[in-house]
């Protein structure tokens, strides 16, 4: 849900939204939803570059515990 909040596929864009959804599924210890989340984060394209939450996702994503 949240990638298609962010695409804009079959549901009105919402980049937010999109990754709140992201964030919900990342914390429940979806995968993809980890990786996406590091990315975006790492990237700064779609939401304003933040190393922090790229690394907090990036951590949760390879099964490290928080620092």
């Amino acid at each position: 849900m949240g990638l298609l909040c962010i695409e804009g596929k079959k549901v009105l864009k919402n980049i937010d939204l999109g990754i709140e959804w992201l964030e919900k599924a990342g914390m429940q210890g979806h995968k993809d939803a980890q990786f996406k989340l590091a990315a975006i984060f790492l990237q700064g394209e779609i939401v304003e570059k933040d190393l922090q939450m790229a690394q907090f996702w990036a951590r949760k994503y390879k099964g490290l515990p928080d620092e």
